[in-house]
């Protein structure tokens, strides 16, 4: 295949411009509890059994490399409404991601995984379906109420509504707002006390998701016959579901994921000179138009967050099967630094059954997540074991 950068830069200018000028869309007025995450936070708060507002995230943008080549990626996300009953929580997001080649020179299209491009333009929607099983909703609910009850009659306000606010800069004007007041405050306490707990702030999490990824893809090759150099272009398109569950703790997730892809697989390179009297003119390349492959591709990934010898880092081994051509591959990504607002570097391996040779690779992304973008309001950064 052969690829430009420049070519696909004013995708990739507009898709960064449309990620980082994204706002939110929504956002609480009063005070929640500190140290809960954003998603029980709204489960406490929100009516029994009504969708929540949506909040957009921030795009994240990333460079990978190894000997395979270079890629760019940017991505951007939004929360969809939440659905919640006093036993469970149920979120959904959707996200599109564009990378573009970065290399200078022009290759053939490569696999750095099975079912993955590396050297082509892709852009991949994806939708998630959050399930929180375990998160019982219902003590959290009475203190909420009890909390803005005594919040209301603090600051002598009607009653009515159901956050939370954080009073404790609050000046109580006579006896009564201030008897309220020391209500609030044993309440509020006991309400962060609760939220605290790993079964509240870091409950365990089903995800269930759909992508679909279109990808620019050209190929260049020798007719088998006349040895005339043609173009080719398709757009394969590759597309399946996952499922992914996250252990209460938010330290270690476990993903299964099925992909089916269509591709068009250049013949292997090699030198022809026609027949005929001397002088001749040889040709070097891919000689007849590229094959069409389909895989289903099965791949199974953990990620983990990790403490050693007092420094943080990721982990996130996969490996993957290809049930059509009985191909298997393994990657071991290790992020290495960085952390909050600041990119994330680390190394990756990389092996593949097809041409049993090992690549080494840096990359700088996003902070790692043992949520890997599943949900824009997940925590970034890993939770200190």
């Amino acid at each position: 295949m052969t690829t430009n950068a420049h070519r696909n830069a004013p995708i990739v200018v507009v898709f960064s411009l449309l990620a980082v000028g994204y706002l939110a869309l929504a956002e609480a007025d009063d005070l929640q509890p500190p140290e809960m995450p954003k998603a029980t936070a709204v489960a406490a708060a929100a009516p029994a059994t009504s969708p929540s507002n949506p909040a957009s995230a921030p795009s994240a943008f990333s460079i990978s490399s190894n000997t395979q080549g270079s890629t760019a990626s940017v991505k951007a996300s939004v929360d969809l409404p939440r659905w919640f009953t006093p036993s469970s929580l149920t979120a959904s997001s959707a996200s599109l991601n564009v990378s573009t080649p970065v290399s200078k020179s022009s290759q053939a299209t490569t696999f750095a995984s099975l079912g993955g491009f590396t050297n082509a333009t892709t852009a991949t929607g994806q939708y998630n379906l959050t399930w929180f099983p375990h998160l019982d909703r219902k003590n959290i609910i009475d203190l909420i109420m009890e909390c803005a009850e005594a919040a209301n009659a603090a600051r002598g306000t009607p009653s009515g509504g159901g956050t939370c606010p954080d009073l404790t800069l609050y000046v109580p004007a006579n006896d009564n707002q201030k008897a309220a007041w020391m209500k609030w405050k044993s309440v509020f306490q006991t309400l962060k006390a609760e939220l605290k707990k790993p079964e509240q702030a870091t409950p365990a999490a089903w995800f269930f998701g759909v992508n679909v990824t279109g990808t620019d893809d050209s190929h260049t090759y020798y007719g088998a016959k006349s040895l005339v150099k043609s173009e080719f272009t398709d757009v394969p398109i590759s597309a399946g579901p996952s499922a992914t569950y996250v252990f209460q703790g938010w330290l270690t997730a476990a993903t299964l994921q099925f992909q089916y892809a269509t591709t068009d697989k250049d013949n292997d390179s090699e030198t022809v000179c026609p027949a005929g009297p001397a002088p001749v003119t040889c040709v070097v390349g891919s000689i007849g138009r590229p094959k069409k492959t389909t895989q289903d591709t099965f791949s199974f990934e953990v990620r983990r967050s990790q403490t050693i010898l007092g420094h943080q880092i990721g982990l996130a081994p996969k490996v993957s099967y290809d049930a059509n051509s009985g191909l298997y591959s393994f990657s071991l990504p290790i992020f290495l630094f960085g952390c909050g607002k600041q990119l994330n570097g680390g190394i990756e391996y990389d092996w593949s059954s097809d041409v049993h040779r090992s690549t080494v690779g840096a990359f700088i992304t996003a902070p790692f997540s043992v949520f890997n973008g599943l949900s824009s309001s997940s925590a970034s950064c890993p939770t200190k074991n």
